[in-house]
């Protein structure tokens, strides 16, 4: 092939996603503004803009179509900045678009920067002089949330948990009756769209000794209740009997599977709390799950009913993967035992090649979550 030919093809791909490119910003400013994007100038093409929350600072967020970059913009200073390997994997980003999450981000970055400037005790306003224990909902892609209120820690620990169970309740219903969500994508049924990918929700609990812990929850995962979210993590070992206090609820105890367990376990639970302990892990899930460091990355592709999907994100607890079949970006979600059931039904994800990395080896987070870790 000449370099000529090769030029040109080239161009065509970067052509088709710049194309792309504009139709996916479009399609977020008509359903964000009701207008057209600007794309006057493709090195600042606009995608959010508004104020810090004590309207102080000016905050833009735009993205450089010529360089692969999301800026973060505070008063004209760039606090922050994304890049991207080529216009095609901006392109996954400019897919989910979400423009709390950005603005929110963007005075997170700025104050990072300058953390003289932060009023003290800027969320303690928000705590009631009774001492007790608030949840504020930065911002939400669930409609049960609202932007910006602050909630009681028993009212949002109720919330989360009815969402979340509501969420994952609805994806198996549609799953048992269609196969799979992709199934009920082809056939047409429409509100299974809902249940793709999961609800990322941003919240900060803050505590009447003015403490503050942010920390983002996504609704769909299975984690139940906020306070359910937290115990997973060591970090809030301390204040968890605080917070339980607080939400009026009670940890479960050690033995709660032992109340109901005889000398000789009935056949069907015999083994269903044994797996943590045996010395020899289940076959399907032994060389798959060892470590907290899975053998697959992002980028890798595995092969799911019997069609491969990329993996875009591994969290502490779910694995999200996409269709490249389809024109769009239509993410699943899986927990790493059930990812590990599938992988299993499947010989090609036995073999070494299944997780090498495609082009994109690395797949940065949703930009406007990039700076919470995998």
């Amino acid at each position: 092939m000449t370099e000529a030919v090769q030029s040109a093809e080239a161009h065509t791909a970067e052509d088709s996603d710049l194309k792309t490119a504009k139709q996916l910003i479009n399609d977020y400013c008509i359903e964000e503004f009701d207008t057209m994007a600007d794309f006057s100038d493709l090195s600042d093409v606009g995608l959010a803009y508004s104020t810090t929350e004590d309207d102080e600072h000016e905050i833009q967020v735009s993205a450089d179509l010529n360089t692969y970059c999301i800026n973060y913009a505070v008063d004209g200073e760039t606090v922050h900045s994304v890049s991207f390997d080529s216009l095609h994997e901006l392109n996954d980003h400019f897919a989910s678009l979400y423009f709390d999450a950005m603005i929110s981000d963007a005075e997170y970055y700025y104050y990072e920067l300058h953390p003289n400037e932060k009023t003290e005790n800027v969320f303690q306003s928000n705590t009631p002089a009774d001492n007790s224990i608030m949840v504020r909902c930065e911002w939400s892609e669930s409609s049960v949330f609202e932007d910006g209120k602050v909630y009681p820690l028993a009212e949002f620990d109720r919330l989360m948990r009815k969402a979340d169970e509501d969420f994952v309740s609805g994806r198996e219903n549609i799953e048992q009756k269609y196969g799979s969500l992709e199934n009920a994508f082809n056939a047409g049924y429409e509100e299974a769209y809902q249940y793709a990918g999961y609800n990322k929700t941003k919240f900060t609990l803050l505590l009447p000794d003015g403490r503050t812990f942010t920390e983002r929850q996504d609704i769909g995962d299975g984690d139940g209740g906020l306070l359910d979210f937290l115990s997973q993590y060591p970090a809030y070992n301390d204040i968890m009997p605080m917070l339980r206090e607080a939400a009026g609820s009670m940890p479960e105890p050690e033995n709660v599977f032992q109340s109901n367990t005889q000398d000789t376990p009935a056949p069907e639970t015999a083994d269903v709390f044994q797996s943590n302990t045996q010395d020899t892990p289940a076959p399907e899930t032994a060389d798959v799950f060892q470590s907290n460091t899975p053998a697959y990355q992002v980028g890798d592709t595995v092969y799911l009913d019997g069609r491969p999907f990329e993996i875009t994100e591994i969290g502490k607890l779910n694995i999200q993967l996409r269709d490249p079949a389809q024109p769009y970006p239509i993410f699943r979600s899986e927990s790493r035992e059930s990812l590990a059931r599938l992988m299993a039904q499947d010989e090609r994800n036995a073999a070494p090649e299944v997780f090498q990395s495609n082009t994109r080896r690395k797949l940065l987070r949703r930009m406007a979550h990039s700076r919470y870790p995998l």
